[in-house]
């Protein structure tokens, strides 16, 4: 028999097929041939042959088809299929099988950028009915199934299992209850859950394969499986290190051990364990969950329950609540005895009861389809945290102390919910807003629970909340208006750059989205303080305006005051998505604003204060903030670097991003989350505009505390990373400055540095180009101790200079010394006697130490060595009581523009040829007007006059002192000049840099003219 012909319409199940093609015989009971049908909704072809002993060679090619369209299924509506299928096998069921089945190609589309694809899918089955053999093999992974089974009775073969220990376990499919024979072993390894999602609705994709090993044996109802999945996602909620393992024991019970790690919203992570052990209807079970965090939450649940069934086949359970312990942060709480039955559309609970102390929540009632049935939930003094983090609700951060009722009525049909709850110390954000006065009620039109909220914390601060949740739409509406609220709540949403938050906010905010993606909208204005921790600073908000958008908060022209006043104004928007991954783009302009207030150096490698005009734009993304900071330092601003410990690490990681609804301490960690510890990056980028307003300080010893203070100019840039370094460049010049050198630990002198030197700085600060010059004045040295002659016995002014060169890390000193006060035959004089560099080194740290030169002689009697030591003994006496007052003084003048100071120099006889004399130096007219002065007494026959009365007054024309006016007073040396008692002058001083004559003089070169061929 042969066929041979087209088909233009086929009518089945009310859809009408078009254009089939049909080729085929049947020969000795083999049917042959050849179908195909071009349709739009059905385009394949199938070749091949079926035999009448079962034996089946099929080819399959599906170009296009739509099952849902073609009316075979109510599934996969809009979606076309395609792909090749080959069959060869034989047998009279899928039970008895033997051969292969392949899919090639495979395509499931339901739009252009929506397909699933399956490359190839291969079913092999072998062996005899007693052992037989069965492998799937595809993109997902694989399964093999070996024993002696049916086919279609392994889906249920673990329902059978189950249904041997709890045979009214409600739920149970009704195959469960057929007793079969199959024994087999299972090894599945699968590494692509998608299959699961397109054909078996499961919403699962694993990012780790899941592994099946085991046994069944329903034959004497016996099994041991073990399951092991390392991470899985379950409706897009993320779980790890899952194991389950199911095994009979000697008992003949069925035991169930099961553990699993959640991952929470919020990045924590949860640990479940369950324990079961099932026989005769009855089932022993224990539920314990840890979320090892700091405020811990952990605990278990035991139960019994048995199973029953009636004469109609109805099912119920009997629980009993065993007692059972929770802990909640460092508190134990009890779980009582109590009673729970269940069957269909029935709940009954009787006594369930939480409590620790005054604390507790119990629930009590009947729940069934009838509105006239309820369960009450009482509650007093419940940690809501504990509860949210229980149902994982983490899209904003409530808190507080709940009590009050809640009644839950017809839960099995239309549910009702009517509440009335007051939070104790509620917050929002982690911000404190009082107490709360809840009224909540579920609408069963829109299927959503009502809010009515009022937060009450004092007269001037009351926040009013209404709105809804909806839990079938998974979607929060609140609109929230605030009355002198707390802004302490935006220390949750932006604490990593804003803290300690004491200020009110006036006006509107409406919370709305899908739970896992809330967003704000509205205006507030902001009244009080705001500390910015990265810089230590803490600024005044008044009445300033913040506007909020989906995704962004944007700071519009506010105005910030610092402690003594000063103004910034703030401009910039806040960005984040969903309340989550947080970002920061503002910027301060700022006139004479506090900027950086940091008081010592904690752990980092530097600290200061700093007023600064100029303007500071901050720029934060997750895990890293960006100061760019453009300044001009101000008057009262210094800036001190640990110059003493260049290895020092800074550990100023004061930032650290985390998300918005990230509690106390830390989940579970990853495998390297220890080795690798998150902290965010702070980076600082400096450009300074230095003034000698601003001083820059160098600890050179922690020990005693020596530093160098210098005022200067120039143009500076740094760059600090919390965990990289400090780098800086540019030239800096001083213009004045001290330093306070500490010689041996005992004597301390302070050096004061002459206008015109430099620190170059190019990268590591230790590293920069040092050229200063420091001198320090000693007033009434004695020249008798040189031994020139008996006419150079007076007492006169050193001033000891030392020359810094080389880097802060390997500096170089170089020690001077000059005789203001004396003419240039007496300086030749006093230099004729020292013959080296050691020498020069060795008067001056003398003059340093002792206050006197070091005779040369080695030809001294002993009355002559005595009376000079005792002379030593007297100058380092004086010498300290000089020191001591000069700081008394400095500390009650209390201004670094004036110093003053007291002298006692003890002469060759000591105290009885002694000078007592006070020193004054100052800055005034913004340090262009420049005062020295000595004033006293000198008990010396050389001097011209026991008065002590010298002054030294320079005005700087130019700010950089190229041009000054000079006006002096100085005594004379009797020795030298005889004429007059002292010498007075008034004149200008005029200094500048040349290499040539042309450039002392200012003369320029004419260009010589270029003339052009045209």
């Amino acid at each position: 028999v042969s066929a041979n012909g087209k088909i233009n319409r086929v009518y089945y199940n009310g859809y009408t097929y078009r254009d089939i093609d049909v080729n085929g015989s049947m020969i000795a009971g083999v049917l042959k041939g050849r179908l195909s049908i071009d349709d739009p909704n059905a385009s394949l072809s199938a070749e091949g042959e079926i035999a009448q002993n079962h034996f089946t060679d099929l080819t399959l090619d599906v170009k296009r088809l739509n099952p849902n369209a073609l009316g075979l299924t109510q599934q996969w509506s809009g979606k076309t299929f395609a792909g090749v299928i080959k069959g060869n096998f034989s047998g009279k069921s899928i039970d008895d099988a033997i051969g292969n089945i392949t899919l090639d190609g495979f395509r499931m589309e339901s739009s252009a950028d929506s397909v699933f694809t399956i490359n190839n899918l291969t079913l092999n089955c072998s062996g005899t009915p007693s052992e037989r053999h069965m492998q799937l093999v595809g993109d997902f992974g694989r399964v093999e199934v070996d024993g002696q089974y049916r086919v279609s009775s392994l889906p249920s073969a673990i329902s059978r299992i189950i249904a041997s220990r709890l045979p009214s376990l409600p739920g149970l499919p009704k195959t469960a209850m057929t007793k079969t024979s199959d024994v087999f072993t299972v090894n599945a390894y699968l590494h692509d859950a998608s299959i699961l999602q397109q054909f078996g609705d499961i919403p699962l994709y694993t990012s780790k394969p899941i592994t099946i090993n085991g046994i069944v044996d329903q034959r004497s109802e016996l099994v041991d499986l073990k399951l092991k999945a390392p991470e899985i996602y379950y409706n897009d909620s993320p779980y790890k290190n899952i194991s389950l393992f199911l095994s009979t024991d000697s008992t003949d019970a069925l035991k169930a051990n099961a553990t699993l790690d959640k991952i929470m919203d919020n990045g924590h992570t949860v640990s479940l364990t369950f324990n079961a052990s099932a026989f005769n209807d009855r089932l022993v079970s224990n539920i314990g969950w840890d979320n090892h965090m700091q405020n811990r939450f952990s605990g278990s649940l035991n139960s019994d329950a048995t199973f029953s069934s009636d004469e109609s086949g109805k099912t119920s359970a009997d629980i009993n609540i065993l007692p059972s312990t929770l802990i909640v942060g460092d508190t134990i709480w009890n779980v009582d005895p109590a009673k729970v039955r269940y069957s269909s559309n029935h709940l009954e609970v009787s006594n369930f009861s939480v409590h620790h102390g005054s604390q507790h929540a119990n629930i009590n009632g009947i729940a069934t389809r009838s509105s006239n049935d309820s369960l009450v939930v009482n509650l007093h003094d419940i940690d809501a945290k504990y509860v949210l983090d229980m149902v994982n609700f983490h899209s904003v951060d409530f808190d507080g102390y709940v009590s009050g009722k809640a009644i839950v009525s017809s839960i099995f049909g239309e549910p009702g919910l009517n509440g009335d709850v007051t939070v104790r110390d509620f917050t929002f954000e982690e911000g404190h807003m009082g107490t709360l006065r809840a009224l909540v009620d579920y609408d069963k039109q829109t299927k959503q629970i009502n809010i009515n909220a009022r937060a009450d914390d004092g007269p001037l601060c009351q926040t009013l909340i209404n709105g809804y949740v909806s839990p079938a739409k998974k979607y929060l509406d609140l609109r929230i208006k605030a009355l002198g609220t707390s802004a302490e709540f935006m220390e949750g949403l932006c604490g990593s750059i804003v803290d300690n938050v004491q200020a009110s906010t006036n006006g509107d905010v409406h919370i709305f989205g899908p739970l896992k993606t809330i967003n704000l909208e509205g205006n507030l204005n902001v009244d009080g303080d705001v500390k910015i921790p990265a810089l230590n600073t803490v600024y005044t908000m008044r009445n300033c305006p913040v506007t909020m958008r989906p995704d962004i908060i944007i700071l519009e022209a506010d105005t910030l005051t610092d402690r003594d006043g000063n103004v910034g104004v703030l401009n910039g928007t806040i960005g984040h998505q969903h309340l989550s991954q947080w970002t920061y783009d503002l910027n301060v302009a700022a006139d004479n604003l506090l900027a950086y207030d940091f008081h010592d150096f904690g752990d980092s490698t530097f600290f200061g204060t700093v007023y600064a005009t100029g303007t500071c734009d901050i720029r934060g993304r997750s895990g890293e903030t960006v100061f760019d900071i453009d300044i001009t330092p101000q008057k009262g601003s210094f800036f001190e670097y640990n110059a003493a410990a260049p290895d020092a690490i800074s550990n100023a990681d004061f930032i650290e991003w985390v998300r918005h609804d990230q509690g106390d301490g830390d989940g579970v960690p990853d495998d390297d989350e220890n080795e690798n510890k998150f902290r965010s990056d702070l980076r600082m980028n400096f450009h300074i505009n230095a003034t000698p307003n601003a001083a820059l300080k160098l600890l050179m010893d922690n020990t005693t505390g020596d530093m160098i203070t210098l005022y200067g100019s120039g143009n500076l840039r740094a760059m600090f990373h919390n965990k990289g370094g400090f780098t800086m460049f540019g030239n800096y010049e001083i213009d004045h400055g001290t330093y306070a050198l500490t010689i041996q630990n005992v004597i301390r002198k302070d050096f004061t540095f002459k206008n015109g030197g430099t620190i170059v700085f190019g990268g590591d600060p230790y590293n920069a180009v040092l050229n200063l010059k420091a001198q320090y004045t000693v007033n009434g040295v004695p020249l008798s101790d040189l031994q020139i002659g008996r006419n150079f016995s007076n007492n006169v002014r050193v001033d000891c200079i030392m020359n810094i060169t080389g880097t802060p890390n390997d500096p170089h000193l170089d020690f001077d010394f000059d005789m203001p006060t004396v003419n240039e035959d007496a300086k030749q004089m006093v230099r004729s006697l020292i013959n080296s560099e050691e020498e020069l080194n060795q008067q001056v740290i003398y003059l340093l130490s002792i206050g006197r030169f070091y005779s040369q002689s080695g030809s001294k009697s002993t009355d002559a060595q005595q009376s000079q030591t005792s002379l030593a003994m007297q100058s380092i006496l004086s010498g300290t009581i000089t020191q001591q007052i000069n700081t008394i003084l400095s500390n009650v003048a209390n201004n670094s523009n004036w110093n003053f100071g007291a002298n006692i120099s003890t002469g060759d006889e000591g105290f009885n040829n002694a000078e007592y004399e006070g020193i004054l130096s100052g800055r005034l007219l913004n340090n262009r007007l420049l005062i020295n002065g000595q004033f006293g007494y000198r008990d010396n026959a050389n001097a011209t006059t026991s008065f002590i009365g010298d002054f030294d007054i320079r005005y700087l024309l130019f700010p950089n002192g190229n041009f000054a006016i000079r006006v002096y007073n100085q005594t004379n040396d009797r020795y030298f000049t005889r004429n007059s008692l002292t010498t007075q002058g008034i004149g200008f001083i005029i200094q500048k840099d040349f290499t040539t004559l042309n450039d002392l003089f200012g003369i320029k070169k004419k260009k010589k003219g270029v003339t052009s061929a045209e």
